[in-house]
């Protein structure tokens, strides 16, 4: 073998495995911000859960009211008592699922994503509490879904937040930190294959 084809070899390794490491750098990355998040979410719930431990039967029932207490900058939340919508993202969509059941609501959900939301249903509606990623709309995408139980007047209700992941991205900056390792990768790859093929016309 001589020294161009092993050259060619070298270089087709360090595209092929830069590349590699490139992109699990970027899942690593991403996944920290979502951890991060994560508590940041779960403690902002547990303020939120608080508030309705204490909030009067009238007001926890008020979609309006309740649309005023989440009217927060990159997430929304979600109620639901006894497996009935009480509020689910702002008004709009709560008006649309008065008086249905959050099954059905996650029906709806399922059909518009063509994924099976079974067992997210199940665990929001039967679990005290709990996080998880999960596409509920094509639209907005992967969403970090947490929520807790709070018993108040003899009623169950789940109270929740969900946050798409295009958000947390934006909100760490993740997509200039992976612009910026793409670039470099990209440089690096093409000044390797340049001097690789400069050497080989000597």
């Amino acid at each position: 073998m001589n020294k161009k084809h092993i050259l060619i070899i070298v270089c087709a390794a360090y595209v092929v495995g830069a590349g590699m490491f490139n992109y699990l750098l970027g899942e690593k990355k991403i996944r920290n911000f979502i951890d991060f998040y994560e508590t940041y979410q779960n403690e902002m719930l547990d303020h939120l859960k608080t508030k309705f431990e204490n909030m009067n039967a009238e007001d926890l029932n008020d979609a309006q009211y309740i649309n005023d207490i989440f009217d927060l900058q990159h997430s929304y939340g979600f109620v639901y008592k006894d497996n009935m919508v009480v509020f689910e993202k702002d008004m709009e969509t709560t008006l649309k699922y008065k008086n249905s059941t959050a099954r059905e609501l996650f029906n709806d959900y399922s059909q518009a994503s063509g994924k099976n939301s079974f067992g997210n249903i199940k665990d929001i509606l039967f679990e005290e509490s709990g996080t998880l990623v999960w596409i509920k709309s094509d639209d907005i995408g992967e969403e970090l879904i947490s929520w807790d139980s709070v018993t108040n007047n003899g009623s169950v209700y789940i109270v929740g937040l969900a946050t798409p992941i295009s958000e947390i991205e934006n909100i760490s900056d993740y997509n200039t930190y992976r612009n910026v390792d793409i670039c470099f990768y990209i440089i690096s790859s093409a000044l390797l294959c340049f001097a690789a093929f400069q050497s080989t016309k000597k």
